[in-house]
């Protein structure tokens, strides 16, 4: 039967040091030889609660060959196998807790049985309260999971330098320190990574910054910090508010709030288009609903475009002169004065609207009023603007701006 040893130094002066368990590292060497095996390469076991670790190693190790397992102290300078209490020879490590006493042992030891299949290999130690012992288990892992995540990147790294490190326990899953190289995808980042349940990562601008370390999560999308499910959005103690986050949003489930774009400006008014899906990171938005109405937003993976959209998103405070922006206030945009665009927020760039302008009225596509069979009468009784902002005498068929709504002259 191929198989692998498991082998543990504990002792120090004769007492048996618990602590320590947070500086074991694990080794192996192929049929017992260990004159290639570098000691500094060795997986180091992770702490999961108080008195509970677990080390992890390549499925290769057991799918082929007679590979062996030593343990050993950071601080100490021999190998050496922990016996299991059971007076067989080895004891083979499965689901079921084996206890051990930790008497070494040149002649017993624990191991776990060859497996073709195996991707990873976890063995766990679990203090037992009861007796007072340490017992081991093992899981060996037969299939990967392919995690898909994004990265926003709120430092500015460099496009080329952001990478992500994953490992799981002391095995490195996504290429050596500082990891791969991640995908630019519109204003975010994305990496495929398969592994495992259990698995960390790491972002980094090619090691000279980096993210704290986080759990591997699908669909995953990370600041420096966490893994952001969600953001809150408000509608404003006016209803309507501007907003832009560095997070892609999905909209498709609100109830609260609603949130649009701007696709086209007049002299008069700025055309809302709704955003009924996603919106990509970095998009500028206005936001209407009650008076302070707010809703926990799913962040989302995508990079999917809302299409025109003059709002620009403030992501950062942003410092505008005077006239240079447009700014919502009391339910419209007006010129904005010298000063900041507050981070978060949206906003209007002059050049984009026609010159002339002074302030202007929210138009909603999805409001667009029909007006059939419309008289001389009626029609010379209100102003018709088309969409560049040109006020029409005589309006034939068409879309124009009517009193601040859209109208259709049929």
């Amino acid at each position: 039967m191929k198989k692998f040893i498991l082998m543990m130094l504990i002792m120090v002066g004769g007492v048996l040091q618990v602590h320590a368990w947070g500086d074991l590292y694990l080794i192996c060497g192929e049929n017992s030889s260990w004159s290639n095996t570098s000691y500094t390469d060795a997986f180091k076991f992770t702490c999961l609660a108080e008195n509970s670790y677990r080390a992890t190693v390549p499925g290769s190790y057991i799918t082929s060959g007679a590979w062996y397992f030593r343990f050993r102290d950071k601080s100490s300078d021999t190998w050496q196998n922990i016996s299991p209490e059971s007076t067989e020879d080895n004891q083979e490590i499965t689901g079921t807790a084996y206890s051990t006493n930790w008497q070494n042992s040149d002649k017993k030891a624990f191991y776990i049985s060859q497996n073709t299949n195996a991707k990873y290999v976890h063995i766990y130690a679990q203090w037992n309260t009861s007796t007072n012992k340490w017992d081991l288990t093992s899981e060996v892992i037969t299939s990967t999971t392919s995690y898909d995540i994004a990265y926003t990147n709120p430092s500015g790294w460099a496009d080329d330098n952001v990478k992500v490190y994953a490992f799981l326990d002391g095995v490195t899953l996504a290429g050596s320190w500082p990891g791969t190289v991640m995908t630019k995808s519109g204003d975010i980042y994305t990496a495929t990574i398969t592994g495992a349940a259990g698995t960390k990562i790491i972002f980094s601008n090619n090691g000279s910054n980096q993210s704290w370390t986080l759990d591997l999560a699908d669909e995953g999308i990370y600041n420096s910090t966490s893994k952001v499910e969600k953001v809150n959005i408000s509608a404003g103690a006016n209803g309507k508010s501007t907003f832009s986050s560095t997070y892609p949003l999905n909209f498709a489930s609100a109830t609260n709030i609603s949130a649009y774009t701007i696709s086209s400006l007049s002299k008069t008014a700025a055309t809302l288009s709704k955003v009924t899906g996603t919106a990509p990171a970095k998009t500028g938005l206005l936001i209407t609903g009650a008076t302070n109405a707010n809703e926990d937003i799913p962040t989302i993976i995508s990079t999917t475009s809302v299409g025109t959209n003059y709002l620009q998103a403030a992501v950062t405070e942003t410092a505008v002169t005077a006239g240079q922006a447009y700014v919502l206030k009391s339910g419209e945009f007006h010129p904005a004065d010298a000063g900041t665009i507050p981070a978060g927020k949206a906003y209007l760039l002059a050049d984009d609207i026609p010159k002339g302008a002074r302030s202007l009225s929210l138009v909603f596509d999805d409001e667009a009023a029909s007006i059939e069979g419309i008289s001389e009468r009626s029609v010379k009784s209100f102003d018709f603007f088309n969409l560049a902002g040109q006020r029409i005498t005589t309006p034939s068929k068409g879309l124009y701006i009517v009193n601040g709504k859209k109208v259709i002259v049929k």
